[in-house]
Parts: structure tokens; C-alpha cells; sequence
């Protein structure tokens, strides 16, 4: 998000951008809000939103750490592991595996959580176990080779991204210049 806010304001220097990073998860804006993204499995109950993005999520864990371990081959493995999960409206009591007609939910256990992804990321990358993430976040450190994704042929949670606005903003509205921007960079189909 950060990197496409900074493209975003050294194109539009007259807009101003007042970012406010939190795990509420509302349908309704507050009066000092002029767009929400919100992250869920089903569609917010309030009319006016956008679809931004997919977001799919898995496993990932620093080469270091794996080499401690036993390979896993199996979710049913990763209860023997450290676990680096999410709390927060987002959490998940158990993770999600599917597999073509499998379907497996796994409790398991964690000693460090946090309600910011980028802190789980961090702690994979620091050897302290295995992060549940989304994708996008791992992305960069998987095509660097700091992590890897554990079992990528079982799906897990697969959530979808979403604008929230107040109303239909004016077609050259700083608004609807940042929707636009979002859109382009966050759902380029």
C-alpha cells in the first residue's frame, strides 16, 4: 500500500494523505474518513465499495529454520512447529487447508502473535518459525530466496480486498483520483 500512496503523492503534490493503519473492521466510515480498504471473505454490507484485490495467504519460513527441522510434507505436521499467526478481527481459531476434495483445519499453536503482518514477516525472516501471511507480503522475500513457502499445493484463506466510500466521490476528486490509483496498482485486471 505505502509504495503505491508514495507514487500517488509525488504525482498529485496538491493531495494530502492521512493513512491509518488499524485491525477495526468496520461497514461504516467515520465522518472524518474519506475511504476505508478493508480485508475480508464476503463483501462489506455497506452499498458503496470497490473490489480491489484477491488475497491469498500460506506459509512461510526462513531457509535457516527449516533446516532445523524435519521436513513437512503434511499440515499435520505443523503442530510440532512455532507458528507465527495474526490476532485480531482477521485471526484464525485453526488454518485452513484445502486440496482438491480434502478440507483440513488445523488448531495449532503459537508463541509469538501480532496484529501486524509486517511483524510476522519479520520474525520468519529472523529464523523464529513459520509465519501464516498473505502473499503479497512474502512475495519479495520469497523471490530473494529469504523465504520460502511451506506446502504451496494445499490453498489456504483466500480473502478479498475492498474500498469503502461514503458516496459516489466527483470524477476528478482527490478521492476518486486515489481510488483510481489503488485500483490500477491493486487490481490490474
Amino acid at each position: 500500500m505505502v509504495p503505491v500512496l508514495n507514487r500517488f503523492l509525488r504525482r498529485h503534490l496538491h493531495i494530502n494523505v492521512d493513512l491509518d493503519l488499524t485491525d477495526r473492521n468496520h461497514d461504516r466510515l467515520d465522518d472524518q474518513v474519506d475511504l476505508a480498504i478493508v480485508i475480508r471473505s464476503r463483501s462489506p454490507q455497506q452499498g458503496n465499495f470497490r473490489v480491489l484485490s484477491d488475497i491469498e495467504w500460506g506459509l512461510y519460513a526462513a531457509p535457516a529454520y527449516l533446516a532445523q527441522q524435519p521436513a513437512i510434507t503434511h499440515p499435520e505436521m505443523l503442530p510440532r512447529h512455532d507458528l507465527l499467526l495474526f490476532h485480531g478481527p482477521a485471526h484464525t481459531a485453526a488454518l485452513p487447508f484445502r486440496r482438491d476434495k480434502q478440507r483440513l483445519a488445523l488448531d495449532v499453536r503459537s508463541r509469538f502473535r501480532a496484529n501486524n503482518s509486517m511483524a510476522l514477516l519479520n520474525a520468519a525472516l529472523a529464523g523464529s518459525g513459520i509465519a501464516y501471511l498473505p502473499s503479497y507480503m512474502a512475495q519479495e522475500a520469497v523471490t530473494r530466496g529469504d523465504i520460502q513457502q511451506l506446502l504451496p499445493e494445499w490453498q489456504m484463506d483466500r480473502l478479498q480486498s475492498y474500498l469503502l466510500l461514503h458516496n459516489t466521490p466527483e470524477p476528478a476528486s482527490p478521492v476518486t483520483l486515489l481510488c483510481d490509483a489503488l485500483i490500477a496498482a491493486l487490481n490490474p485486471d
